[in-house]
């Protein structure tokens, strides 16, 4: 969640994540989203990385 740019409801819904829903909010609100940004690299391929704003 931290690293990977995935909310936490998405793993929730997935089972991945066993939380209360109270748990839940407060993890959405505190844990900031990750953008994705694409660059393209010196051999014009494209690549992915993921920067916390």
């Amino acid at each position: 969640m931290l690293a990977g740019g995935r909310r936490p409801a998405a793993f929730a819904s997935v089972g991945r994540l066993k939380a209360e829903e109270e748990a839940l909010a407060i993890m959405e609100r505190r844990i900031p989203a990750a953008r994705l940004i694409w660059r393209i690299s010196s051999d014009q391929t494209a690549i992915g990385s993921s920067s916390i704003h």
